[in-house]
Formats: structure tokens, sequence, C-alpha cells
């Protein structure tokens, strides 16, 4: 789509706007609308509500019923609204006038081109500004962020290091009434930076690129990690703990930390019980004598007391507050993610289970490193953690982490062949996996319709599944066809042995009208019936109310139907990096191509027990890994690239130089575990960078087994780490010198940390007796650990370690620990003879 066809459909969304703002204050211009809608739109819009209740929907029903037969009876619509509003004023607190509950009307026929346009618009700017790898977009339509009707429409664009563009600086673009409206938006604050208005037909793309390209770094600075440290920064929030002004909280987010993804993206923390909770906040009641009545009413199990989901219950509703430290909790051992709590208690309507909530602004996902305290974490789902024992774990992971997020989200590509080396302990593997996580891994839009349907039915319960099913269906259905469905079929946990059969019914009779049923989950919606012949089926008059609550796009998949999203909203991760930890029976042919023995079973021989022995060529994790590197340069094998020109290759592989998104690594944990010239052997050569695919001294073999051509491509990052301590491989450095990058890593002492002066003392000691920084004891052995833990480590860490460096002499590490000025104590049998810290 072309600037002038954008710049139309503009127009058109412009015009519609002057209209909703019109109708949205006058009320007899949205029933002129609503009376003038061409006969073929409402007859599309009658079947989506002729059979809707509940007070929202039930207005809706009425309209369609009328319009279709004549105008619509404008003062029973008004007079309606005004009594159920009086009369359910907790439904209507979102739908302050009768246009947020009629908008549908106007947006029926309005959404496609309001999406379609915004959304090219803003790639379009994205691209030119070469933000896309860098930044989200968010749009909306004219039925508003809360689904309750806008007279305008936006789209923003903002630093893809926020979850979402609530609180993040973006380039923000509007239509309202007649105007467009440009400018950078301060989210957080509520400020427009040189907000700039204008008629659509005087908005040009050049200006509006020109304008965004000014204040584009500002959205490329706007780093969300950043941003929250400064708002909490850990001397406040400890001083805060001290005085008592705030209060922390061990929290679970679903078992085994099974809700940490959904809670990191919503920003927020939720409990379950919602049964419990929805009948706490009906009844305004919030006494423990209540809160265990309802667990046993709704949650009763045999031989499980409920107790503990009690005080969680009451202390998540009642005593977690605004500004309190929340730390999330996976198992009795792990905490994955710290945060500050944003909110008091908030209700979701539309999620049975996790109905309540607090927002959060979350500072650390420790999830792919926990943070591991010295002693295990309650069993509890919510339990108070006294400023004690908070503030040091707290101020631990602080020290860690911030420093982390600081140094190294605008990590910088390392040289090509590069080995990360030092003694132990000091972050070389840490450092290995930030740059997998930051430079070599992609997240990326999902394309297929099997990544959608994993996505939409994690989102949904197994009664919604099931729901989603029988509309799609429209008819009476019997449990084993539902159980056949797609959506069931991906929603059953392979892991657990519950047949699909029961957990099917369990729902259907869950939400059921059968009265007779003695089912103690029954629950107190009535969605499902059955018929005589066991089949089930939607109860009609419930049939709207369920397709507001699932959502239609889950019915359509449900019916096979392709589904499209605002391309930001589905995402998944994918890498371009291989990983391997070499070892020394590692060999040239496990690394690069080899022939190897492969057992086929003959069908022709009537002994079950013999199998043919074949061999097959097999190529390894190195040429794997080369032919990755190869197909982001454009080629599909290496032959394709040998057939073309040096000059080709060259401009190839300087075009991509600079583009993170075409490099491939290769990272080998323990590289100096393997003999290196018998693994790498001839190819060796082939990785100094002027010998590589698209260089100036380019260089291609033969490989041996297959006598394939074949080349190092010039974006196939190799990097490497190596333990310098370990005596058995001293010279292998010497031997890599001139085809790798060595970068050291050494101890580093956190001054605010309890054992910075502690491991100082010991790597002096170690020096004085060795000479030799190769030696020294990292930093890693005590990140994370409390000063409690001080002679834990040193018995079982520091002191094992000294051992192996000093070839067991007793004397040597006795001297190295007084110098260091551990206090020791006397050794005999039970210690094995072995030194032993105070």
């Amino acid at each position: 789509m072309n600037w002038q066809d954008v710049k139309n459909n503009l127009k058109e969304v412009s015009s519609a706007s002057e209209v909703i703002y019109k109708a949205s204050r006058d009320n007899d211009l949205l029933f002129d609308y609503i009376d003038m809608l061409p006969a073929s739109i409402k007859k599309e819009l009658y079947p989506k509500y002729v059979t809707s209740t509940g007070p929202i929907l039930g207005i809706r029903k009425q309209v369609v019923e009328e319009f279709l037969s004549g105008p619509v009876k404008r003062a029973d619509i008004i007079a309606r609204f005004s009594k159920e509003k009086e009369r359910n004023p907790k439904q209507f607190t979102q739908y302050k006038n009768l246009f947020s509950v009629l908008y549908p009307f106007f947006t029926f026929t309005l959404n496609n081109i309001v999406y379609s346009t915004l959304d090219t618009l803003a790639k379009k700017l994205q691209a030119d500004l070469n933000l896309t790898s860098e930044t989200d977009i968010k749009v909306i339509g004219f039925d508003g962020g809360r689904n309750t009707g806008s007279e305008h429409v936006w789209f923003a664009i903002y630093n893809n290091s926020y979850p979402n563009q609530k609180t993040a600086k973006q380039l923000f673009f509007s239509i309202h009434n007649t105007k467009v409206a440009y400018a950078l938006y301060d989210r957080s604050n509520d400020y427009f930076v040189e907000k700039i208005e204008t008629d659509v037909d005087a908005l040009e793309y050049s200006g509006l690129l020109k304008y965004y390209s000014q204040h584009s770094n500002t959205i490329l600075s706007d780093n969300y990690r950043a941003n929250l440290f400064q708002k909490y920064p850990l001397d406040r929030l400890v001083s805060s703990l001290q005085a008592g002004k705030i209060k922390s909280w061990l929290i679970k987010p679903g078992e085994k930390g099974s809700m940490w993804r959904k809670a990191l993206k919503e920003q927020n923390i939720r409990i379950g019980w919602g049964y419990v909770v929805q009948d706490m906040y009906e009844e305004n009641k919030f006494e423990e004598a209540f809160i265990l009545a309802k667990l046993d009413e709704h949650y009763k199990k045999e031989g499980v007391r409920q107790t503990n989901n009690k005080m969680s219950i009451k202390s998540f509703l009642v005593d977690v507050s605004e500004n309190d430290l929340v730390f999330s909790v996976s198992g009795t051992s792990d905490i994955i993610g710290v945060g500050v709590i944003t909110s008091g208690t908030q209700l979701d309507e539309k999620d049975e289970e996790f109905k309540a909530f607090h927002s959060v602004d979350w500072l650390f996902d420790l999830s792919k490193s926990p943070y591991k305290p010295s002693y295990g974490l309650p069993i509890k789902t919510v339990t108070a953690l006294e400023a004690k024992y908070a503030i040091p774990i707290i101020s631990s992971i602080f020290n860690q982490s911030s420093n982390t997020y600081s140094k190294e989200t605008k990590m910088e590509l390392p040289f090509i062949n590069t080995i990360l080396y030092g003694p132990p302990g000091t972050g070389k593997t840490y450092r290995l996996n930030a740059f997998k996580e930051i430079l070599f891994t992609d997240e990326i839009v999902i394309a297929t319709r099997e990544d959608i349907l994993i996505i939409k039915v994690k989102e949904h319960s197994l009664w919604e599944i099931v729901a989603a099913v029988l509309l799609a269906k429209d008819k009476p259905v019997p449990v084993p066809e539902i159980c056949e469905s797609e959506l069931v079929v991906k929603k059953k946990d392979p892991t657990k042995p519950t047949r699909s059969y029961y957990l099917v019914r369990n729902s259907l009779i869950a939400y059921s009208d059968d009265q007779s049923s003695d089912f103690k989950r029954k629950r107190k919606d009535r969605f499902f019936r059955k018929n005589q012949n066991a089949e089930w089926s939607i109860i009609p008059e419930v049939k709207e109310e369920l397709i507001e609550i699932i959502g239609e796009e889950l019915i359509k998949l449900a019916k096979g139907e392709e589904i499209t999203y605002a391309p930001q909203e589905i995402k998944k991760l994918t890498s371009r990096y291989n990983f391997i930890t070499f070892h020394q029976k590692y060999s040239y042919e496990d690394f690069i191509e080899g022939i190897r023995p492969v057992l086929y079973e003959n069908k022709e021989i009537e002994d079950e027990q013999l199998s043919d022995l074949q061999f097959q060529k097999k190529y390894g994790i190195f040429y794997d890994s080369c032919l990755s590197a190869l197909k982001l340069a454009g080629y599909s094998s290496f032959s394709e690239a040998f057939s073309d020109s040096l000059e080709v290759r060259k401009t190839k592989f300087q075009s991509i130089k600079n583009i993170p998104e075409k490099q491939f690594a290769l990272f080998i944990d323990e590289i100096n575990r393997a003999n290196i010239s018998a693994v790498f052997g001839e190819l060796i050569t082939l990785l100094e960078d002027d010998k590589r695919m698209g260089a100036d001294h380019e260089m291609w073999l033969e490989l041996p087994y297959s006598n394939e051509k074949f080349c190092v491509p010039g974006n196939l990052f190799v990097i490497g780490t190596m333990n310098t301590a370990d005596r058995s491989i001293a010279l292998l450095d010497i031997a890599l010198r001139r085809r790798f990058e060595f970068k050291a890593l050494y101890p580093e002492y956190i001054e605010t940390e309890w054992w910075a002066s502690l491991l100082q003392a010991l790597n002096q000691a170690i020096y004085d007796w060795k000479k030799n920084p190769d030696f020294f004891i990292g930093h890693a052995f005590f990140i994370n650990r409390p000063e409690t833990d001080k002679t834990q480590i040193l018995n079982t860490k520091i002191i094992p370690l000294l051992y192996e460096y000093c070839q067991s002499n007793s004397a040597t590490v006795k001297n190295i620990l007084t110098e260091a000025g551990v206090a020791l104590k006397q050794t005999g049998i039970k210690e094995n003879f072995q030194i032993v810290a105070e």
C-alpha cells in the first residue's frame, strides 16, 4: 500500500471519527446512525445479539430486535439503560453512557480498515526509522482500550524492553474527530512533547517521518529496566523496610511458578481460589471463619487442611499493600522474580480461577537463574517475610542483577573467534549464556496456526475450550467427540495420565443446569445442557453471554478457521546458536562429519532380535552451525555458495556484516577439555577471519568423508570458555592464540557485599603462594549467598578447591587460609583430617 492509499484510508477513518465523536455526546445522533445502518449489516448483527442475556448484552439484544422491523424505540432504550445502571452499578463502572454500550454497532463495519491502515502506517515508519528490531507497535481502534467504545484511534511505537506500552515513551499517532495528531508521548507522566495537530489533507509522510526521526533516539534510550532501577533504588527500598514503611511478601504465581511468564507480561501477581474471592467481595466478608467455610464449599479435599490457604487468601486481599516488596517464588527453594506492588487488590471478572491480583513493577526476572536462599521457603502461597530476611536477599539480587542489566542490555558482538578464560567461578559460562540470550536470540512473530493454537489454548481454562467447541459445532455433541477436537487435544497435558474424557465430562457437569447432580465442584454459572442421548450443547439463553466471555477468536479456532492478530501481540523466541561442551573423547567425526553405525530393523528376518547394521555419513555440530550461518547469508547449501563468484560472495557477506539477525554462533563450553588439533583437524586454518567465506583470502577445502566443498561462513561466531586453573591443558592457549581472541575474566570484588574483603584476602594469599592469577577463586562461589553461609561456602567449596590447587598439601592450604584471616578449628577423623573453617 502506497502513501496515497494510506492517506485516503486515513480520511475515511477521520470521517468515521467525526460521526462517532458527535454520536457519543448526543443520543439522538447515536440512534440516527443505528437506524440508518444498511439492511445487510443489520442482518449480520442480528444473530450476534438476539439470544443475549444480562444487563449490557440485553440492551443490545433489544436494539437488534427492533431495528430490523423499523426505527429503534429510543425512549425505551434510554430508560432501560438508566434502570440497569442503577440496579447493577458494579457492572456499569466502565459503561458510563449509552454509547459505551451500543458502540459495537459502529465498530462492526469500521475495524478492518482502522487496524489495517494504522498497522500499515506504523510498520512503514518503524522500518524507515530502522526501529524494527528494537521497538513494538500497539494499535487501538474504535473499540477502545477497554472495549467500551472510543471516539479516537491511535498507534504507538515504543521500546520493546517494556512488556507493554502502558508506561513507555512512545512515538504516538492518533485520529480524533477531524484532526490528526502526532507527538513524542511520555506515557508514564501523561505528557506530550511538541504535540502537532493537523487536518488529514495537510498530512505528509515526509513531515511525519522527519518529526519521528528527531525523537527516535529518545525511544531507543528508554530502557524499561534502567527506568525501574531509577524509580526504585536499592537504598530507598532497604530504608523503607528497616523503618517498617513497607512490608515484603513471598508469593507463589501458580504451582511451581507456572504463571510467572503471565505475571511478568501482565505486570501483576495473582492467586487462585477465585470462587472464594468472588463470594468474599459479593458478601463483603473477609473474616477467617468465612474464608474457611467457603474453601470447604468450593475446594474441599479429603485429608487436606485449608488453614494455609485461608491465611494466604486473607493476606493477599487484606494485608498486601501498594509499595510493598514482592518476591515471586517457585517451589520451596527458588526466588524467580522481584517487584514492587503498585496497586491494591483488583478483580479480573474474566478470569474465573485466578481472579484476584495486584499490579506489580517487576524489577528482576530470575527464572533462568533463580536466587536460592540458604533456608527453605514456606509452602504457603502467600507469606510475610520479615525485613531482617528480606534486606539481605534484595541487596544481593540488586548487586548482582542490576549490574548485569546495566552492563549487558547493550552488549556488543564479541570478536568472531573468542575464548573467555579465567579461574573457576569468574562467570565464564554465565557470560556465555548472556551472549546467547542477548545477541543470538530473537523474538519473532508467530506465523503458523499450530503456534497460535498452543498460545491461545494456554490462555483459556478447559471449560472455556469445551464451550468454544460446542459453540463451533452448534449442535448436541457427545463427550468423546468433544475430546477429539483439535483444541481439547492441545489442552491435554501429556505428562498427566488422567483421560481427557473425564476432564471434559467434569467441566461439562460443573457448569451444567442439571440440578440433580451431586458433583462436588458444581459452579454457580450455568452454560451446558445434556439431552437424553448423553449429548451436550450450549443453553440457548446464555449463548451470547458465553461468546462475550471466551471471545470469538477461540470459537473460530474451534471451527478450523484462520484468525489474525496484531503481529506484535503473538511472538516466540528463536535462537541463532548451537551449544556444546567439549570432553576428552570428543573427535573430528563428532564435530564436523564422520561415518557412524546405525541399526535398522530388517522386516525380512523372522528373528525380531536381529537387525541390519549399516553405516551412514553423519554431520556434526560444527558443520550444522556453518550451514545455519550460510542460510542466514542467503545460501541454501555449500555447493550453491561455491558456484557463486568470489565477488558475489564478498558482497553478500559484507552486506550482512552489521546486521545482528544475520549472525550465527557456536558456543563451546570447556573448549580446553578436548584435543583441539584432533577435533578441528585441517579446519582450524579455515577459522581465521581472513580465510572465511567472503573474505579476501577465502579458503575452501574438500571434506574427507563426503568430498563436499567446504568453507567457514564469515557470519559464524565461535565462542568458547577455558578454565585456566586446569593443569592438564596449560599450553592450549598457545595453540589457539593466532586464531582466537582471548578475553580474561577474573574475580570481581563488589564493595557492598559481605564477602568482598574475604575473597580479596584469599586471592592475595593465593598470589603470594603461586604468583599466578589463573588460580584465583571467583566471585560466583559467593554470589546470592547470605553471610550466614560463610562457613558452609568455605568448607564445601573453597577449601576443597584449595586442596586441588595444592595437590592435597594440607600445610599449604592452611598457610593460605591463615594468611587470608580465616579462623580454623582442630581437625580429626570426623573431618577426614582436612582443614575446616570455624
